[in-house]
C-alpha cells in the first residue's frame, strides 16, 4: 500500500479495491491540476499489474485528457 510521487509521475501499488481507487483518485488529481499549469500535455494512468499504477503527465495525450493504458495481460 505504497505510493512515490517523483514531480510528473506517481507510482501506485495497493491491495484492495477501495485503496487503489483512493490512491488513484488522489493522483489523477495531482497530475491533471500539474498537466493545466504546464498547458501543454495530458495524464496518462497504466495498470502494470492488478496492484501496481502510474499516473504521469504526458506528452503523448493531448492537452485537457486523461488517457489510461493497460499493460497487465492475465496469462
Amino acid at each position: 500500500m505504497t505510493s512515490a510521487d517523483n514531480g510528473h509521475m506517481t507510482h501506485i501499488r495497493a491491495f484492495t479495491p477501495q485503496s487503489i481507487e483512493q490512491k488513484l483518485n488522489h493522483a489523477v488529481d495531482s497530475a491533471q491540476s500539474h498537466a493545466l499549469q504546464q498547458g501543454r500535455h495530458g495524464v496518462k494512468v497504466t495498470r502494470h499489474s492488478p496492484t501496481t499504477f502510474t499516473v504521469a503527465v504526458s506528452p503523448d495525450v493531448a492537452y485537457g485528457w486523461t488517457q489510461e493504458h493497460d499493460e497487465f495481460a492475465p496469462s
